[in-house]
Order: structure tokens, then sequence, then C-alpha cells
């Protein structure tokens, strides 16, 4: 049934009837009566039609509802697409600015099932510029996306439609480069000289290159000297870089090495004897380096002539193992066989180092004894020391007698009176450059013997005048004085 805009009015009938009186049924709307429909955008989208009431004319005997049916009938609406297209854009692998590999620009999506009418709205995503690289890998065009030309202006007409771009290409210029050639290491001069290559080609960024043929990695050819006989040889050791891309003007450089033959020469050296192998040092002892012989003449050919070194050399000494001078060595005169003109084979120049002995003091040592010295029965006997010393040889002082060592004294009865007690030596263990004299040290505790006394006591005598035998009378006896400090 028609709604909205498309709401029909139905008929009414305001008239009353008598019952079994005739009616006609309403003609405005008649069966297969149409109208159609369309969407917003006034596209034709469907039909109404009315199919009759469902009431033919006839004679009313109650109160009557005719009842009209309509049908809809929708129509598809033509749909059209919007696509995008463009052009120009190599059908290449593409890189950012920087050279990194991207992939390809995807189009926009297009704007699918329009109808006549419909709106749309142009894609605005901004696309970054994209690049190519030419055979050697360097960006040789710049690629910029111009501006959507939509012909329907943003609204849809009766067919589909293509939005297109342009992509503008901007060529980028690639650097070119040269090559040039030089020596390096023992380069050949005055009559050896060798050409160096040359290369008129320009070259692009990063195109391959390879050095030249000419000189091949040791390549060699013979020096001699002013007798003709071969003296060395030079040989070429290889171009470096050999190959590669090149990126920057470049030189290559080829690299040559000499090797000198020895045409019959020979060595004067120097040689001497008699110098012992263990430090020396000089007349105050302190410790020197050992003599260094002379440089001798390298390289000499028969009757070359050479000079014998007239460097003097200072004495040297030794020590023993307490550190004293024992021995001073004296260089000698150097002796020459050829006479300062080269032979036919090596020469020593010798000489010798003559040694003179050193008298080296020796030393005793002596004990005895300081302080409260025990005498009598209780004398100690002090060490000896029987060794004769080198000067600056260590020596160890006698343990007999440790300090803190004691003893007791008694008294005729046995009872202890005092103690020696010894309190070490006035030297320790060291190393000896004199005679010596170690003396021990010793002191007396006297220790107080306790006392007793012997007293006389009587009983039975009256405490009253006592008389002797006559009557006379007489004092009172007296004990006996008793023993005082036993």
């Amino acid at each position: 049934m028609p709604t909205g805009s498309y709401t029909q009015t139905e008929p009414t009938d305001s008239k009353t009837y008598i019952n079994n009186e005739s009616y006609t049924v309403d003609t405005k709307y008649g069966k297969g009566y149409t109208f159609n429909t369309t969407d917003k955008y006034g596209n034709i989208n469907g039909a109404y039609t009315f199919s009759g009431w469902d009431t033919e004319n006839g004679n009313i005997t109650s109160d009557l509802t005719i009842t009209g049916k309509w049908t809809f009938r929708e129509t598809t609406v033509a749909t059209h697409n919007v696509v995008y297209s463009w052009s120009d854009l190599p059908d290449a692998q593409l890189y950012d600015a920087a050279g990194n590999a991207v992939q390809r620009p995807t189009k926009p999506e297009g704007h699918m099932g329009l109808v006549k009418g419909q709106s749309y709205t142009v894609n605005s995503a901004k696309y970054s510029d994209v690049y190519t690289k030419d055979a050697f890998g360097n960006l040789n065009a710049k690629y910029t996306l111009g501006e959507w030309n939509d012909p329907n202006g943003g609204v849809m007409g009766e067919s589909n439609v293509t939005i297109s771009a342009q992509w503008n290409s901007e060529t980028i210029p690639v650097s070119t480069w040269t090559i040039t050639y030089e020596w390096d290491g023992d380069e050949p001069t005055g009559s050896y000289t060798q050409v160096k290559p040359t290369d008129p080609k320009t070259y692009t960024n990063n195109e391959g290159y390879t050095a030249d043929t000419k000189y091949v990695d040791g390549y060699t050819f013979n020096t001699t000297d002013e007798y003709g006989n071969i003296n060395g040889a030079y040989t070429f050791s290889g171009w470096s870089p050999k190959k590669g891309n090149i990126t920057s003007n470049l030189t290559i450089t080829g690299t040559w090495s000499f090797e000198e033959t020895t045409v019959a020469k020979h060595n004067a050296v120097y040689g001497w004897s008699g110098l012992p192998n263990e430090q020396l040092y000089d007349a105050a002892g302190n410790a020197v380096q050992r003599p260094a012989k002379p440089e001798g003449h390298m390289g000499l050919v028969k009757g070359q002539g050479y000079t014998v070194d007239g460097t003097r050399y200072g004495n040297v000494y030794t020590k023993d193992a307490f550190g004293n001078l024992n021995a001073k060595y004296t260089l000698g005169e150097w002796n020459d066989p050829n006479g300062g003109v080269m032979g036919e084979s090596d020469v020593t120049i010798s000489a010798q180092w003559k040694s003179e002995k050193i008298p080296v003091p020796t030393w005793k040592i002596k004990y005895e004894w300081s302080g409260d010295v025990p005498t009598g029965s209780y004398t100690q006997t002090e060490p000896t020391d029987g060794k004769i010393y080198t000067n600056n040889e260590s020596y160890t002082v006698d343990e007999t007698f440790e300090e803190g060592y004691t003893f007791n004294t008694t008294d005729e009865y046995g009872n202890i009176n005092g103690a020696y007690t010894f309190i070490g030596w006035d030297t320790e263990n060291g190393n000896i450059t004199s005679d010596l004299t170690i003396t021990g040290k010793w002191i007396f505790r006297e220790t107080t013997v306790a006392t007793h006394n012997a007293v006389y006591s009587w009983s039975g005598l009256p405490d009253a005048q006592l008389y002797d035998a006559a009557g006379n009378a007489v004092q009172r006896p007296a004990k006996p004085e008793g023993h005082m400090g036993l």
C-alpha cells in the first residue's frame, strides 16, 4: 500500500443506503492503475499498481467495507562506478629518496554502485614521490603525482567514470667519474721508470671498472750495478683496487717492491774474548750496561777499504757474591788480519779483555760480655766464631743465649738469692764491613732470702725474790740471748 508521499486517498461514500438498495463501487481507481516511485536522486526505483476492489456492484444488506488492493514492483536502478587511473609511472622497481626499494603506489579505491545524480568525493590522500634507478643503482628520476581530474565534478552521470592523474617526472643528474693511475712502494726510477696507464673513459656513478692489465701481478725485471752484475729486481705486486664500482674520482695504485741481490759482498765484524758473562760495574761499583762491540762494516766487496774503530772503551769491573769489586777488565788493541782492506771472505777484527784481580778485605767476629757479668761458678762461656768473613758477607749472631735467658744463684745453704738474666746482644744479623765485636749484656736481680729466729724459754721459776744457798738475795736469772735472722 502506498505510503509517505505516495499515499493514495481512500474514496468515501456518505450516502445512507436502504436495505437491499443497489450500490456502485467507486471508479476513481480502476483496476491496473499504476504510478512510479523514485529514489532521492530522481531515478525510478519501483511502481505501485491498483489490483482492484474486492467487491462488485450489488445490493446492500448490511454495512459494507469495500477493500482495494495495491501491489508494489521494485525496479533496479542502474548503478555505475567511479574508478581511479594514472599514467606515466614507469613499470620498474621504485625507490624512496634514500634509495630504499619501496612497493609500487596503489591507486585509491573507487566508488562502486553509485546511481545517477549521486555525489562522491575525490580522494585527497597525498602520495610520496617515488624514484627510479639507472643500471648502476643511481637515482635518476623523481616521479610526483599530479592533481586528480574528475570529468563529472563529483556527481555520478549515466555511465561509469574514470578519475585520472599523471605522474610528472623530473630527471636527477647522476655523477660521473674518472680514473687515474699512480705508483706506490719502491717505484722504479731513472732508466728503470715504468709508464703509468691512462683511462680516458668517463664513468657513471657506481659503474663497474677493472684495472689496467698491462702490468700483471708478479711482473718482474732486473737491475744491474755499474759492473753489469744483477744487484736487484723490481716486482709489480698488483693494482689496488683491482676492480669494483666507482663512486668518486678514483686513483688506482700499483705497488712495486725492490729486492736487492748481494753481489759477492763480505762483512768485517768485531769480536772479543775474556769478558765474563755477568753483570758489570764501573769503578764506583755502579751497575753498567755491557760494552757493545763496534758496528761492523757490512756488504763490502773484495778490495773495498774500511777503517778499524778507534773508540776507547772504559774499564769495567765484576763483583763477588757479596758485592765487592773483585776484578778489573781492560780492552786490548784491535787486531785486523786484513789491514783495512776487504778480502774474498768475511773477516773478524778481534781484541781481548785483560783481567786484573782486586783484593777484597776479610773480617772476624768476636763476642764479649758486659753489665752484671756472671762470675765464679756462674761464669758463662762467651760464644766464638772462627769463620773468616769476606767484606759485606752476611753474618748471623750466635743463638746460644736467647734474650731473656735466666738462671738462679744460691747461698751456701742452697737458698735462691738472685738471678742472672741475659738481655740480648747489641748487634743484629747483618753484613760485615769491618772486624766486629758483638757484646751481650747481663743484669743481676738479688732475691731476699727469708730469715727466722731461735729464742730461749723456761718454766717452773716462781715470780718472787730469789736467794742463793747462803740466803743472800740474788737477781732473777736471765734467759740466754736467742739466734736472730737465721
